[in-house]
């Protein structure tokens, strides 16, 4: 992980830890973008750097209840899955991390 930190030369703002005991499920929020494990690659390494500007349109699952990740669409047509597993019921973290990315995407629009 702390490659990919220095290969992309971002400023880390902060971390969310969807499993305490296996960090490399841990989101880094950083200044440009975002790095996460994405069990969608194929080849090399699981961990990818998403940069703010290039998502385009994001989902979340229909389910409130089960609710465990956001499908982030990209410019290039790929779809990064970023998971999010905290919260319990209708109280998931996936909601919260999406207020985040409506208000961070609306700032890169305007």
């Amino acid at each position: 992980v702390d490659r990919e930190l220095y290969e992309h030369n971002e400023d880390l703002i902060g971390v969310y830890f969807n499993e305490p005991s296996q960090p490399y499920f841990s989101i880094g929020v950083f200044e440009r973008g975002l790095l996460f494990w994405d069990g969608n690659l194929q080849i090399g390494s699981h961990f990818r750097f998403v940069k703010y500007q290039s998502i385009k349109d994001y989902e979340t699952p229909k389910y409130k209840h089960t609710a465990s990740y956001i499908g982030l669409k990209l410019d290039n047509g790929e779809v990064a899955v970023l998971p999010i597993l905290g919260g319990k019921g209708k109280f998931r973290d996936v909601f919260e991390f999406q207020r985040f990315l409506v208000r961070v995407l609306e700032d890169i629009q305007s």
